[in-house]
């Protein structure tokens, strides 16, 4: 068991509120924004401060290849045609764009942070971490919270497709766990990678004092199954640059290794993983799809905002 080094190589660019209205914008800042729960719903405060031109509601419902953004057209957005994707940043005409990743499914945000970055545009993700999970009214052993409900399964992320490694032996696989061990499982049935190249990661500290041990709880016979309990690592739950750090750190220590990143813990370790699979080409990033459950989560807690365009610069 081992925690990721305090040391970070690159400055961190994180700053945490109380709430969003805590965040400075500068001026001809846009937003782009999706809800899903209440702590994804946007304050007309907030709006205000980015004026009604420039908030931009993204919608995707069970579509993982497209998304609508009816303000700024009728129809379907491409996922995976970039092209398509930089003509509606080269649209927005912003200094910066704030893309608040709390209430955008995984296979949008990404290709958008991405898109947004390439572009030359200033990026920053907002992230707001909820002030508690809805419990399983009926739990099974480790089902504490009542989170999803399906999955679509482990499809590669629009813009962030990979080939995968040739063989499993070149592979490390590094499950980033969050409290659903049926994903973990999922994924260790689907990738059947051999045990000792499994390497997770939970998040310590947690979002609150008592969230690692729901994790390690949830996840407590997949990892004794694997073995991997042995190799687990500790980075903290919200902060992305640390988490680019880990993973830079494993792959120095094993330059000649394909890395697969499975996204199935916290949106700040996402954040970080997507980081890092821009800034190098060998690490494959793997997702479930899951359809979350509504009324998952209850309030709002930390506000944190990633300056994603300042970190990557200092990566060059």
């Amino acid at each position: 068991m081992i925690f990721s080094s305090n040391q970070l190589k690159y400055l961190p660019q994180r700053q945490s509120f109380n709430s969003r209205t805590g965040i400075s914008v500068e001026p001809k800042s846009v937003l782009l924004y999706g809800v899903l729960e209440q702590r994804s719903e946007i304050d007309p405060d907030w709006l205000t401060v980015f004026g009604e031109e420039n908030t931009y509601e993204v919608f995707s419902g069970d579509n993982l290849h497209s998304v609508k953004i009816p303000k700024h057209q009728d129809g379907w957005i491409s996922l995976r045609n970039q092209k398509e994707l930089a003509s509606f940043v080269s649209h927005l005409n912003a200094n910066s764009i704030y893309i608040d990743i709390t209430g955008l499914p995984h296979h949008v945000w990404m290709p958008l942070v991405r898109v947004c970055f390439e572009a030359g545009v200033e990026t920053n993700c907002i992230y707001v971490e909820p002030e508690s999970y809805t419990y399983n009214p009926n739990p099974k052993p480790g089902e504490f919270f009542d989170l999803s409900e399906r999955f679509h399964g482990f499809s590669p992320i629009p813009t962030f497709a990979r080939l995968a490694s040739k063989r499993s032996e070149e592979t490390t696989l590094i499950p980033l766990l969050g409290f659903e061990g049926i994903r973990f499982r999922h994924l260790v049935q689907r990738i059947e990678p051999s045990e000792r190249d499994i390497s997770p990661v939970i998040g310590v500290p947690g979002f609150e004092v008592e969230y690692p041990f729901h994790t390690y709880e949830g996840n407590a016979m997949i990892l004794s199954q694997t073995w991997s309990w042995q190799r687990v690592n500790y980075v903290d739950a919200s902060c992305p640059f640390a988490l680019f750090s880990h993973l830079e750190e494993v792959h120095l220590k094993s330059t000649d290794r394909h890395l697969q990143v499975a996204t199935i813990g916290t949106k700040p370790h996402a954040l970080g993983a997507m980081m890092y699979a821009m800034h190098n080409s060998n690490v494959e990033l793997l997702y479930d799809h899951p359809v979350k459950r509504k009324g998952r989560t209850k309030g709002m807690a930390q506000c944190h905002l990633y300056k994603v365009s300042d970190f990557l610069k200092q990566c060059k």
